[in-house]
């Protein structure tokens, strides 16, 4: 009997290990699906990261090339403020040339204008003596101020000089009692 158990255990034994086999054939199916699935999935997830990382590329490239262009702005505003800086730079360097010289020249300009007054003044007493001297001597217009005098001192209301009685008070006014230096009679002659 055990002769004849044998193949029916071989038997058995087959049928066991083809039931196992196939459901590991399924098993291994169930498997295969899944991981085509996950496969899938995963490739699906690349795909979708992929975009992404596209679309974050372009966006970083749109992103460099705006702060290029800003910083491109920026550059070129700053080379503008180094030339206007530059310019400013010259022009203080010229007015502070000119005033140097200014400040040079304005008291040579000064000492040069009171030396020529000072030779204008000196000069010009020297003119008025010249001309008095070398002028024509005027005898009749002299002896016509000096007659007019004597008739105006002698006039009994005077046109140049105060009339006699107001002489006397302003003389008399001036003089005070203790500086009296004339006598009586002098006084009466006054």
């Amino acid at each position: 009997m055990r002769v004849h158990q044998i193949p029916h255990m071989l038997i058995l034994l087959i049928l066991m290990f083809g039931m196992i086999g196939c459901d590991e054939d399924e098993r291994v199916a169930r498997m295969a699906e899944e991981h085509a699935r996950q496969q899938a999935a995963q490739s699906q997830q690349m795909a979708q990261l992929q975009q992404e990382v596209t679309q974050g590329a372009r966006e970083l490239v749109e992103a460099d090339s705006s702060v290029r262009k800003e910083i491109i702005s920026l550059q070129r505003d700053i080379q503008a403020e180094r030339t206007e800086i530059g310019r400013q730079r010259d022009q203080l360097e010229e007015d502070r040339r000119r005033l140097a010289a200014q400040q040079h020249r304005d008291p040579i300009i000064a000492a040069t204008i009171m030396q020529v007054g000072m030779v204008v003044a000196c000069v010009l007493p020297l003119i008025l003596c010249w001309y008095l001297l070398h002028r024509e001597p005027a005898q009749a217009d002299d002896a016509a101020v000096a007659e007019v005098l004597i008739e105006d001192l002698s006039a009994e209301s005077p046109l140049f000089l105060p009339a006699p009685a107001e002489r006397r008070a302003a003389i008399a006014y001036e003089e005070s009692p203790s500086d009296s230096e004339f006598s009586d009679a002098d006084q009466a002659a006054i």
